[in-house]
């Protein structure tokens, strides 16, 4: 690891798989919050293996059917993931959604926090909180705040 020569009080990165090949390393040698703790925090769709780095926190999304997208997920990642630290999402439109979240949760185990946000205007939030918490009260509700806040079509927040 480089020696830390700066600090950052906290760095979100975003879905470029290139940008983390270059900037994850570095940054997760010398970016960490007031307590010590890491403050590199990065974002996926979960589509990429993920390099693990001691200080970075992982939010990982893992598409279901109904995205039309679920044959790209990497479901090693789920595995990789810590307790305390990262964070796997899944977006449920459906029941369907829902029951494949489940299961592939229950096929790769994982340590992270796990996440189930409602699609926006297709999911009604309230009969996803019944189902998380019959079949994975573990699980979190996840709303998208910015969209509750501002509307869903407001850009650049």
């Amino acid at each position: 690891c480089l020696q830390t020569v700066f600090f950052l009080p906290r760095v979100s990165l975003g879905r470029a798989q290139v940008v983390w090949d270059i900037t994850i390393p570095i940054l997760a040698c010398g970016t960490f919050d007031e307590r010590g703790k890491s403050a590199v925090e990065v974002e996926t769709n979960g589509s990429y293996p993920v390099p693990l780095y001691e200080h970075c926190m992982w939010s990982i999304d893992i598409k279901c059917p109904s995205s039309a997208n679920s044959e790209y997920n990497c479901y090693g990642n789920l595995q990789k993931l810590g307790y305390f630290t990262d964070q796997v999402k899944f977006v449920i439109s459906d029941r369907q959604d829902f029951d494949f979240a489940i299961s592939v949760l229950n096929k790769y185990h994982t340590k992270a926090k796990v996440l189930f946000q409602p699609a926006w205007d297709i999911m009604d939030p309230k009969e996803l909180v019944k189902w998380i918490k019959s079949d994975y009260p573990e699980g979190r509700l996840s709303m998208q705040i910015h969209k509750i806040l501002y509307g869903a079509n407001r850009r650049g927040i």
